[in-house]
């Protein structure tokens, strides 16, 4: 089975390529439209170009299905399986097609306000996503498996307008492989949210940090990447340095893996206020740093952990327990759960079901 991955955001190649290995029967072809100096890729330049590679392939994987793929599924001539690796932001357009869905009260204030929407103009968006997403469904029916992040999500997408579309009913996604780490540096700082989104609610978590009085440790804010732009991300960084001074610490660039790890090392709690999955692979490594979660209920990521028994602060609850940490007995639980569950064994065994799986949907479609 020759496999061709379409893949247009360096952040996972790595992940990816290491997750979707070769074997006897299966090859990976690794390609992109966007990443052209990257040595492990196959950089195309149109259309024609991806035919011509397709014309080999039994199945193609579009890794994210952002508008440029969308637009793709038009125009390729290719008769073997599509599947979509979702990552998140490309599929809940679909599900919450009213963003202000995912939104707390004052986030949804900024989001009106730099997106300059308000009353007709945001009706008027709402009606452009809407007649979007219309035109979007004839070449979505094209996707023969969809594979979002956390299997639970498959109900979201059972109730969304893309409920005819066939869901993965298992767990395959190219997390980090996690190995025990060993460092025990300083535990006492927080890190808030993963990105420059308003997904990530954050001026919610400082306001309730601020409400807490947290004033002796650093609160990490990671802002480097995002479609949030610069007014948000200014905004959050003047609201946060009013409230914590020196001690509020914006990541504005972004850092190789090693340095962002020792940053989450240096944290006692991480605080995820995503009503969506988002930052599964920050939380994952924070679950192996012997970091205590708090992340909102809503999050299909939190009923995926304490589903495997792995133990999670509900931010709800954060005022009433003022910052109650795991005990060292209950952080060495989840760090040994967090990394069975995602170590090489377990994600390979998943990869070799997932081509068998192909396999079989391949097999079917020949009969």
């Amino acid at each position: 089975m020759k496999i061709l991955n379409l893949i247009n955001d360096i952040k996972f190649v790595q992940f990816a390529q290491r997750t979707l290995f070769d074997t006897g029967s299966v090859s990976n072809i690794w390609c992109s439209f966007v990443l052209e100096n990257v040595e492990t890729l196959l950089f195309i330049r149109d259309e024609s170009e991806l035919n011509e590679l397709l014309s080999d392939i039994d199945v193609l994987i579009l890794h994210s299905l952002n508008n440029f793929e969308l637009n793709l599924l038009n125009k390729i001539e290719f008769k073997g399986l599509i599947v979509w690796k979702g990552y998140g932001k490309d599929y809940y357009r679909y599900i919450y097609l009213n963003p202000l869905r995912l939104f707390d009260a004052k986030t949804k204030y900024l989001y009106l306000k730099f997106n300059q929407k308000s009353g007709i103009r945001f009706f008027l968006s709402l009606l452009k996503q809407k007649l979007f997403i219309d035109r979007s469904i004839k070449n979505l029916r094209r996707i023969d498996l969809f594979i979002p992040v956390l299997e639970n999500e498959n109900l979201l997408m059972k109730k969304s307008v893309l409920n005819f579309l066939d869901c993965y009913n298992k767990h395959w996604n190219y997390v980090p492989f996690l190995e025990k780490n060993t460092y025990y540096g300083r535990k006492n700082n927080i890190i808030v949210g993963n990105s420059n989104t308003y997904s990530n609610n954050h001026l919610e978590v400082l306001d309730l940090l601020r409400k807490l009085k947290v004033r002796d440790r650093y609160i990490f804010v990671p802002l480097s990447y995002g479609s949030a732009g610069i007014n948000y991300r200014n905004e959050i960084i003047r609201i946060g340095k009013a409230y914590f001074g020196d001690n509020f610490v914006p990541i504005l660039d972004f850092l190789p893996s090693e340095e962002y790890n020792r940053i989450i090392y240096s944290c006692e709690f991480m605080i995820m206020n995503h009503y969506r999955q988002q930052a599964l692979g920050n939380i994952l490594e924070g679950l192996n740093s012997k970091v205590t979660i708090y992340l909102n209920e809503k999050n299909p990521i939190y009923d995926y952990l304490t589903i495997n028994g792995i133990l999670i602060g509900n931010i709800n609850d954060l005022e009433k327990n003022k910052f109650l940490k795991l005990s060292d007995s209950n952080k060495e639980i989840n760090r040994e759960k967090v990394v069975s569950m995602h170590s090489d064994v377990e994600l390979n065994r998943r990869t070799e079901d997932l081509y068998t799986d192909l396999q079989i949907l391949l097999q079917n479609r020949l009969v």
